[in-house]
């Protein structure tokens, strides 16, 4: 994925580098624009030429823009750093609370399990996030906004689609129907990214269970690391067997 955003920012295009001089009226001008601004968003689109639902087309991105910045929320606090390779961006994410590894020990007669919580990093790239593809360049100035603790300079889109809808409706409706797919594809980096977060742990939902405790609860210990301490007499282990 990082690899194709590089190459659309790579081979950026502008509208009408090569065309003829514009007519010296000012309604045909003001229409040769309009066309050429059609052109390029419907040629490097995925849209095409056909007809937009102008109308149901803002209804949706305006639900995408709202289920995006409720995931983004969430994943901002567990931002950890940021790197940029070869014109791409990745960010790590942390989460607290995953037990990786168990420890099972035997002492006078006492089985005992040892495990401590520990962070899980995970990278994702968020070029999406950052830039625009090509059908969405050269037609609207684009402003960017900080976003989290390390200040990642993120795509203001909800600006963005709001200065969009100043367009004819000519350019209007291919240009929000190639919107729509780009924050679609937003949504699905996020998705991605939140899925991780929210995964769990199978580890310590297993600890929970088979020790009936909370290990959040431990988490405010003073032993460094919160750390689980769990043990079974076998004595209780062969409670209520037949003698």
């Amino acid at each position: 994925m990082a690899g194709k955003w590089a190459k659309k920012r790579a081979k950026k295009r502008k509208i009408g580098s090569s065309s003829p001089a514009p007519p010296d009226d000012p309604l045909e001008y003001a229409s040769l624009m309009r066309a050429r601004a059609r052109e390029h968003v419907s040629l490097q689109g995925e849209g095409g030429e056909e007809d937009h639902d102008i109308a149901q087309i803002i209804r949706e991105v305006r639900a995408i823009l709202a289920v995006n910045a409720e995931i983004l929320d969430r994943c901002v606090p567990h931002l950890h750093s940021l790197e940029t390779k070869k014109g791409s961006t990745s960010a790590t994410f942390e989460v607290r609370g995953r037990y990786d590894a168990v420890t099972v020990i035997t002492v006078k007669g006492e089985t005992h399990f040892l495990t401590r919580e520990r962070y899980s990093y995970e990278k994702f790239c968020i070029d999406p996030l950052l830039t625009l593809p090509d059908c969405l360049e050269d037609i609207i100035s684009v402003k960017y906004k900080e976003v989290g603790h390390l200040s990642v300079n993120c795509v203001d889109f909800d600006t963005f689609f709001q200065n969009s809808l100043s367009l004819h409706d000519e350019v209007l409706g291919p240009f929000i129907a190639n919107l729509k797919d780009h924050l679609e594809n937003i949504q699905v980096c996020l998705g991605e990214i939140d899925g991780w977060i929210m995964g769990g742990d199978s580890n310590a939902k297993f600890l929970e269970r088979v020790f009936d405790m909370k290990l959040s609860k431990l988490r405010n210990c003073n032993m460094g690391a919160p750390k689980c301490t769990g043990r079974r007499k076998r004595e209780q282990q062969n409670a209520g067997r037949p003698d």
